[in-house]
């Protein structure tokens, strides 16, 4: 009879080999002593990983039994999962990339694998909101065609610590120039809104100011576990001019009275 071989992944339906022929009995062994199955179907039951070789004959009434013909079952052995690397962001930053590596690697949002996300080894989710997202990898083998399991990697986006709390100051020119303070963890002082110019760190900031006005600096503070950086807050530092100069006088009586004078 003409046979065809078959072929499946571990844990896939196992396909049954096919003969074409009359009164096909299939064999076991080549010597055809083991008679396993008659007819043109044969569902062999097996299911471990392997490479199993089964026999056909076809006979006709009055002819007798055909020589056999192999058919081969091969149940291939899936690859391993990938290996997968992790990510995480701070809210409002760009979202790390979950990485994969292995072959034909592809990516699902659910761990039954069936909604398809995306198909290579770096994935960037385009997930926003705080929290935590996970996906499932797997790689598949190009010879065999056979999926592996699948691994999971998490992408984790942080939320921002609150501002700190600051307070504003004011000292009289020529007095000595108060520190502004700030009370959170890991507090970063800036001398402009757009937080690019760092100044100074930690809770008291002493900011070199001594001219007569105003001076505005922000501050921020920092998760010390996901190193997130919260939006700012403003202190400022108000410096008076001080008392003025003023110079006393004196007259005779019956001349002209000077004015007093002062320099401010």
């Amino acid at each position: 009879p003409g046979t065809s071989d078959a072929s499946s992944c571990f844990g896939d339906s196992v396909p049954s080999l096919i003969a074409t022929g009359t009164n096909i009995q299939w064999y076991s062994d080549a010597g055809l002593t083991t008679p396993v199955f008659t007819g043109d179907t044969f569902a062999t039951g097996d299911v471990a990983e392997g490479t199993y070789t089964y026999f056909a004959t076809s006979n006709s009434i009055g002819c007798g039994e055909s020589s056999a013909d192999s058919a081969t079952l091969t149940i291939n052995s899936l690859p391993s999962a990938p290996s997968t690397t992790d990510a995480s962001n701070c809210f409002g930053s760009a979202t790390g990339s979950l990485t994969a590596s292995g072959t034909n690697i592809q990516w699902y949002s659910d761990v039954a694998l069936t909604t398809f996300v995306f198909n290579g080894d770096s994935f960037a989710p385009v997930d926003s909101s705080v929290g935590t997202y996970t996906y499932y990898a797997t790689q598949t083998d190009s010879a065999t065609g056979c999926v592996s399991a699948a691994d999971s990697a998490t992408l984790t986006i942080n939320a921002l610590p609150s501002a700190p709390v600051s307070s504003d100051t004011t000292v009289v020119y020529g007095n000595p120039v108060p520190y502004l303070t700030a009370t959170g963890s890991n507090v970063q002082w800036y001398s402009d809104l757009a937080l690019t110019a760092l100044e100074a760190t930690g809770n008291n900031f002493s900011t070199g100011d001594t001219a007569v006005g105003s001076y505005t600096y922000y501050a921020t503070q920092s998760d010390s576990v996901t190193g997130c950086e919260s939006s700012a807050t403003s202190a400022t530092l108000t410096i008076l001019p001080g008392a003025p100069t003023a110079t006393g006088t004196s007259s005779c009586e019956g001349d002209s009275v000077p004015s007093l004078s002062a320099t401010g």
